[in-house]
């Protein structure tokens, strides 16, 4: 028995017990979207990255998970909106994309999941996260990160994760250093991230209106991705995981000192805060729920 089938049969389990109106099931739980589907239970798709990087992964994992019978681009019947927890493309136009919608199979974009407010650093400060998983040359890539900021005239938080213990790389002197902080304590402060790209660090970030740095870390993950909207985007710049220290430090230098791109990033900042993204999302959850049997018709009204 695979995980995720072991997960749809406790999902049954929960719903014979707790009757729901609208199950809001993770993106890659095929599994549980597919018993869902067979027990006429309506539900609604979570995505947690970029709906573009997902489509397309699907239509590449599609024909393999078909092979164990798990369905990855069918239409279900039962399924509301996928609900993306993001804002498409990391741009400023997407506020006019704020129709909330029941029809299956539509994309609706909720925002941010975090709590955010305008940053304000007292002084210039970077704050460098990578990720939490230990993905390959973590160690060598975050002693460049680390090299690059020495002696520079800001202050520097680094937040080194549960993948990465203190002794394993050398910590230039002034450097703040945490195994975690949470976002919303860490941004408000910030100037600048020096991140992975991954998704929830990202937009985080981009909500606080703080400017990003990506180094991915995983090619075929959606970190490229990510850095590569964040950079067309206008809000921040991404580099090769390979990049030498020098070259990550001439991009910091240069991205602190660009008032453009901070402009640029604070009004997205500004714009992805009005979207309101945990009420947007209950807002979609509350007409999938309301719109009962016609979830699988025509478009449910406007609440």
């Amino acid at each position: 028995m695979t995980p995720t089938v072991g997960l749809a049969d406790d999902t049954v389990a929960l719903i014979s017990a707790f009757p729901a109106d609208v199950v809001v099931v993770d993106c890659t739980l095929f599994a549980v979207l597919d018993v869902l589907d067979r027990i006429d239970q309506r539900f609604a798709v979570l995505e947690h990255t970029l709906h573009d990087f997902l489509a397309s992964g699907a239509r590449v994992a599609g024909p393999v998970l078909w092979t164990r019978g798990i369905r990855v681009r069918a239409p279900r019947r039962h399924a509301t909106p996928i609900l993306v927890a993001s804002v498409p493309g990391f741009e400023l136009p997407f506020l006019s994309q704020r129709a909330l919608s029941a029809v299956p199979g539509q994309v609706v974009y909720a925002g941010a999941m975090t709590r955010a407010v305008p940053a304000r650093p007292a002084a210039p400060t970077v704050v460098l996260s990578l990720s939490t998983f230990r993905f390959a040359d973590l160690v060598p890539i975050w002693q460049r990160v680390l090299d690059a900021v020495d002696g520079l005239d800001v202050r520097v938080v680094a937040t080194l994760g549960p993948a990465l213990a203190r002794g394993e790389v050398r910590v230039p002197g002034g450097i703040e250093v945490h195994e975690w902080m949470p976002h919303d304590e860490l941004f408000p402060e910030a100037s600048l991230l020096v991140g992975h790209g991954g998704h929830g660090t990202t937009l985080a970030a981009l909500a606080h209106g703080v400017p990003v740095l990506v180094l991915p870390l995983e090619r075929t993950s959606d970190q490229p991705r990510i850095g590569r909207a964040v950079a067309r985007a206008g809000v921040g710049a991404k580099l090769s995981r390979r990049t030498d220290a020098a070259t990550i430090r001439r991009a910091i230098t240069r991205t602190l000192a660009d008032d453009v791109m901070r402009d640029r990033a604070r009004r997205l900042g500004d714009a992805i805060r009005t979207l309101d993204g945990p009420g947007r999302a209950a807002d979609v959850l509350e007409l999938s729920a309301a719109a009962g049997g016609e979830v699988s018709g025509g478009r449910a009204p406007a609440p």
